[in-house]
């Protein structure tokens, strides 16, 4: 991922958030599933939430696609 990196080396938060919409946007279970910790609790409401990265997967999966993010600079991205 390109862009500033923090100290530890690892891409800036905006980076990540920007390449997981891309993933998401372009339906790329793979990619999106990519962005997860192993131990992912994941949580949108008003599903309840799903602990560990292939749950994750098998419930987007079972969703038959992704929603269409469209305004990219409307998500805050805290950087702390």
């Amino acid at each position: 991922m390109p862009g500033d990196t923090r100290a530890s080396g690892g891409p800036a938060p905006g980076d990540v958030v920007r390449s997981f919409i891309l993933a998401w946007n372009a339906n790329d279970m793979d990619a999106v599933v990519a962005h997860l910790h192993e131990d992912v609790l994941y949580h949108n409401v008003p599903v309840e939430p799903i602990h560990g990265r292939e749950r994750v997967r098998a419930y987007l999966t079972s969703r038959g696609g992704f929603d269409w993010v469209e305004n990219l600079s409307a998500i805050e991205i805290d950087g702390a």
